[in-house]
């Protein structure tokens, strides 16, 4: 035999050895192995979008924290910059000789006011109410407690390193879920008059109705005041936020409103109204 004929019979017998030896692939496990690949994907790309619409929930959340307290101190500005015009009147009517010194404020012109200067005007709010003097002490030791949590909150984000991040927005969140320490302490009624007697707003006036919308299909209209949202009173816009986000969505609710001297209550799917709304201030008496 020639040395050509033995190398190939060489090759030959190697060749049956490798082919017995192979695993045999069928093409059901090359399906079975792509689709578990896929459905692993999958469940990655489900489980992301769940975290991501988690942190967005929290990051708009916070918008709307973020915007009660913006509204807030737009009111406080506007209450310190009408103190301020009447000092100065009454400052002015009197003689030079007995005129003090002052600054007079310019856009630029940072004014603080001490926390205890603000403290006493709510006391003075508290008490115009007939309310015990304990529960105005407690009121106070809840709501000094709460900034010290809050400050703590950040603090140890920050040390942490974690300030910022979808860990940060959940406790925010949670943490600015807490009930509202004043209408806790003073019930609906007098925590109405609380507001109104502080200057600060008390209702939610419709300013407009998005097309196609549920409140449009029920018939809200520019100019409405809504008062209750599934039996519960709502003082501000935040407080309809957060009601059509709690339950069950889709669950027909109870809204009431008022339009003029009239009260209407409607019925809504609970979720997204689709209106514009504004904060105004509304004597509780009228």
């Amino acid at each position: 035999m020639s040395r050509i004929s033995i190398i190939a019979t060489i090759f030959a017998v190697i060749g049956i050895i490798i082919g017995v030896n192979l695993p045999e692939t069928t093409p059901k496990q090359v399906i079975n192995s792509t689709s578990q690949s896929n459905d692993s994907t999958l469940h990655e790309l489900i489980e992301t979008n769940r975290s991501l619409q988690t942190r967005l929930n929290a990051i708009e959340t916070l918008q709307i924290e973020e915007l009660n307290l913006r509204i807030s101190l737009s009111e406080d500005i506007a209450s310190l910059k009408k103190q301020i015009t009447q000092r100065q009147n009454g400052e002015n009517s009197r003689p030079a000789s007995e005129q003090q010194f002052s600054i007079e404020p310019t856009q630029n012109t940072i004014i603080s006011t001490p926390v205890t200067g603000i403290n006493k005007k709510k006391q003075q709010v508290l008490t115009s109410l007939g309310l015990d003097e304990s529960i105005t002490e407690r009121i106070q030791q809840r709501e000094e407690k709460m900034e010290m949590d809050r400050l703590y909150l950040r603090n140890t984000a920050i040390r942490e390193g974690w300030f910022g991040t979808e860990k940060y927005f959940e406790k925010t969140r949670d943490f600015n879920a807490t009930t509202n320490i004043y209408r806790e302490e003073l019930g609906d009624e007098n925590y109405d008059y609380y507001l109104f007697n502080s200057d600060q707003s008390n209702r939610i006036s419709v300013l407009s109705v998005i097309s196609n919308s549920p409140a449009e299909s029920i018939g809200i209209e520019k100019g409405d005041i809504i008062s209750k949202y599934d039996h519960e009173k709502v003082f501000s816009w935040s407080d309809l936020t957060r009601a059509t986000t709690d339950g069950e969505a889709g669950q027909q609710v109870s809204i009431v409103i008022q339009r003029g001297s009239e009260e209407i209550e409607l019925f809504v799917p609970r979720g997204p109204l689709g209106i514009r709304l504004e904060n105004i201030k509304v004597n509780p008496n009228t």
